[in-house]
């Protein structure tokens, strides 16, 4: 499933998510705390539709991301050979990174000069780590339970 990071532009802040292991579960609660019920007509982003799935389910931070990408060819999973979100934002000057698809992308809170509109995404038919832009790009979604 593709959609947004969070709902729509209008709610780009800053949440502080981080991109470690098993920060997921803590990220997908800061994200649906601040945007509220995910609802496929009125309110669909990304974490929001992880935390739907049950509470069991979450949208994995940066580093978990990679892992699956590591392991993919030994599950049993379909993925797109596009861009998936983490639940791990970063800054990002807005300047693209030497054509590769993306945007320059910190995890560095005490950058100056740079704005919060991106998150984290894996790129699996690669294996690339890149930005997204949260409230514009419509990325695709895969959830998961703490492994």
């Amino acid at each position: 499933m593709q959609m947004r990071w969070y709902p729509n532009s209008s709610m780009n802040k800053y949440l502080g998510t981080g991109q470690n292991r098993n920060e997921g579960v803590t990220n997908t609660d800061i994200i649906t705390n601040e945007y509220g019920p995910y609802d496929a007509s009125t309110n669909k982003y990304a974490a929001g539709y992880c935390k739907s799935l049950g509470s069991q389910w979450y949208l994995p931070a940066d580093n978990e991301l990679n892992e699956l990408y590591d392991i993919k060819g030994s599950l049993s999973l379909t993925f797109q050979s596009a861009l998936y979100w983490s639940s791990t934002e970063c800054y990002g000057n807005g300047m693209s990174n030497g054509g590769t698809g993306g945007f320059d992308c910190s995890t560095d809170t005490t950058a100056t000069g740079f704005a919060a509109v991106l998150a984290r995404v894996q790129i699996f038919d690669g294996g690339e780590r890149n930005a997204g832009i949260k409230g514009v790009d419509n990325d695709w979604v895969r959830c998961i339970q703490a492994f």
